[in-house]
């Protein structure tokens, strides 16, 4: 190892040590809620790549990942519905996902090629099939309405009721007759009061 590359760890360290700092503050330093969003799907895709970047490392190619990582969500969105510390939670579905890649890795391991690549594939299926059919353990919450001739649909992003409150949404869609000119409305009224996020409105009149 030369000299200047044992010069440049403490600089690298630095630089670790300040990103992870302004991540943490990040909460705080933000000018609104979109960028904390948009720094916590890149920190996610970031543990993605860097797993993927290792596996490769190893000469294999993963496909699996999606699988682990729909884990640990759904392992800490439990926990956390459940009443445990969000950070307890993470940790906890991390350590799960971490046992059943140990386990999985344990029998793919000792595969090559594209039979490595077709089970490692397989768990990320398996595991979103599992997922889609769990609705009784993650409680979702499903309603029934019946409709009457003349009601109005909405179907929005939290865009929308983010930045404008229920009460005002019923408003400008019971006053405006013409559907299209009420999207537009809602739309700049929601970016009016701010529009950190993307906003999608879609209304509907029911007709017998």
């Amino acid at each position: 190892m030369t000299p200047a590359a044992v010069e440049t760890k403490p600089i690298r360290y630095a630089g670790v040590a300040v990103a992870v700092v302004l991540a943490a503050l990040l909460p705080w330093l933000a000018p609104n809620p979109f960028y904390i969003h948009l720094a916590t799907i890149g920190c996610i895709n970031l543990m993605l790549v860097l797993g993927l970047a290792i596996i490769a490392r190893a000469g294999q190619l993963s496909m699996g990942h999606g699988g682990f990582a729909l884990v640990g969500g759904y392992v800490s969105a439990l926990l956390s519905m459940n009443g445990w510390p969000s950070l307890l939670g993470i940790l906890v579905a991390g350590v799960v996902a971490a046992a059943i890649a140990a386990g999985l890795g344990w029998i793919i391991l000792r595969l090559r090629g594209v039979y490595f690549v077709l089970v490692a594939f397989a768990f990320g299926q398996i595991a979103v099939l599992v997922a889609l059919d769990m609705a009784d353990l993650t409680e979702v919450e499903i309603n029934a309405v019946d409709l009457e001739p003349g009601d109005i649909c909405l179907v929005c992003c939290d865009g929308l009721t983010g930045m404008v409150t229920d009460e005002r949404i019923a408003e400008i869609v019971t006053k405006e007759p013409d559907l299209q000119k009420a999207a537009d409305m809602l739309i700049d009224e929601a970016n009016a009061n701010g529009g950190i996020d993307n906003i999608t409105v879609a209304l509907a009149r029911y007709a017998a």
